[in-house]
């Protein structure tokens, strides 16, 4: 199983839910035609292709499953509907890799999955999801000239945000090739690294 981005583009184009079709007419009409590679796009381009990746644990049948794991966390860490964390469950250990949790708030209660332990079918609706919100928000960018320093502010400090994120964990997973972050809590056995 893997995620193939121009195929998903054709199923949301030709879907017989009218408001599915909407998201393609809509980011065409306001940003311009979609190209059937995912990095050539406005939305990929601008923005999620901003954010840093590392490395981090995949459920271990991953290595036949095609998904394309750094695009996974670019994604992930580009919502603004989910958060994440990034969880060191060993200590301090030379060249560990964290989990990647995703945290979703439902009815007021905080949903946690780890990445590494969902199954390829899950994974997939995982890009459909997030790649949505992705046309949405760069759509509502375009139409909206109002939201636009809002919604760009937003984002902008959603990327540092990570990209600092991303430094402190390779810190963490690798004290000897970088200077630990100040904002990592070196005390505890399981490190958590929230963005």
């Amino acid at each position: 199983m893997s995620f193939e981005f121009d195929s998903f583009i054709e199923e949301l184009r030709e879907n017989e839910n009218e408001a599915k079709r909407k998201i393609i007419d809509d980011y065409e009409q306001t940003v311009g035609p979609l190209s059937p590679v995912l990095e050539e796009n406005k939305f990929y381009i601008d923005y999620v292709s901003k954010f840093d990746v590392l490395e981090y644990n995949v459920p271990e049948e991953s290595y036949l499953d095609g998904f394309n794991y750094p695009l996974l966390l670019r994604l992930i860490a580009s919502s603004l509907s989910s958060e994440y964390d990034l969880v060191f469950l060993n200590g301090c250990v030379i060249n560990e890799k964290p989990d990647l949790n995703i945290i979703v708030l439902n009815s007021g209660q905080k949903l946690i999955r780890s990445i590494d332990s969902l199954w390829g079918f899950q994974i997939a609706r995982l890009y459909e999801i997030y790649i949505t919100e992705a046309l949405l928000m760069q759509t509502l960018l375009n139409d909206e000239p109002s939201e636009d320093r809002l919604l760009e502010n937003e984002r902008t400090q959603r990327i540092k945000k990570h990209n600092q994120l991303v430094k402190e964990a390779l810190a963490f997973s690798n004290p000897n090739l970088y200077s630990l972050g100040s904002s990592l809590n070196v005390g505890k056995k399981n490190r958590q690294i929230n963005n």
